[in-house]
């Protein structure tokens, strides 16, 4: 006569690992998640220390070069003074948002916010979806885990790429 322990010991079992696993995935994923949130304020950090030293050169230096370049070129062409001192005032409002425009795309390309341990909760969602659906059946293996998330995302009508354009190189791979 078979023992009727036998499956629960296997279950007990099953949930000892489950719960190591868990444990494991959650810490690591915390910890990308720091990673991630650290880079994400020293970027903005660097931002901010640009921000203010363009802000600071352009207060202190551009409108004493300004009156400079003026009184040179003061009645050149036929225009006085005051005229030179509206073009150069023009062409310093007109480069002041595209400088300040270039510093926020950089900033955006560097952004990762938690992008990666989104990207890394979504995954393990599909493991777990994957492996509580199987009966007495050892966790899948990292490769078989990723063709099952494709077929999932195939039959969800999405695709298996991420939505990450592969081609973007802008992004870094790891947080710096």
């Amino acid at each position: 006569m078979a023992d009727p322990e036998l499956p629960w010991d296997e279950i007990r079992k099953d949930l000892v690992r489950l719960g190591v696993d868990l444990r494991q995935m959650l810490t690591l994923r915390w910890q990308l998640a720091c990673l991630e949130v650290r880079a994400d304020l020293a970027s903005t950090k660097r931002l901010a220390i640009v921000l203010a030293a363009v802000a600071v050169m352009a207060l202190t230096a551009l409108p004493v070069l300004t009156v400079c370049a003026a009184d040179v070129l003061d009645q050149r062409l036929g225009i006085p003074r005051i005229g030179w001192l509206l073009v150069f005032g023009l062409v310093l409002l007109g480069t002041a948002p595209l400088i300040g425009w270039l510093a926020w795309s950089r900033f955006r390309r560097r952004l990762v916010a938690l992008e990666e341990t989104l990207e890394e909760f979504r995954e393990d969602l599909v493991w777990l979806r994957e492996w509580t659906g199987r009966t007495g059946a050892e966790p899948p293996k990292a490769e078989e885990s990723t063709k099952a998330e494709s077929g999932i995302q195939k039959a969800e009508g999405g695709t298996a790429e991420t939505d990450v354009n592969p081609a973007d190189n802008s992004r870094p791979t790891e947080p710096q």
